[in-house]
């Protein structure tokens, strides 16, 4: 696995930050063979890496969320806008 800590909108030094992660998950068949490798790379952390868009957008939508109330938490450490294990109930 691999990962960096990023800031939650890139423009404001003081902005919360979270992990950003990339790697590479493999499905084995019952044999042991691999059939299926999919990777995400991290990238840099700039205007072109569209993933790490993608990531900001979904914090920042699920921060203004106002019908996920019940579920976000205070903000944490690491800018994480939403606490899931209040989501999926401890599971």
């Amino acid at each position: 696995m691999q990962q960096m800590e990023v800031p939650l909108d890139p423009k404001d030094k003081r902005s919360p930050r979270f992990t950003f992660r990339g790697g590479t998950t493999i499905v084995l068949t019952q044999e042991g063979y691999v059939h299926y490798a999919i990777q995400k790379q991290l990238g840099n952390d700039d205007e072109n890496n569209r993933r790490l868009s993608r990531q900001r957008e979904y914090y920042e939508q699920a921060d203004a969320s106002a019908g996920l109330a019940t579920y976000l938490d205070a903000p944490s450490p690491d800018g994480r806008p939403m606490n899931f294990n209040l989501i999926h109930r401890g599971y």
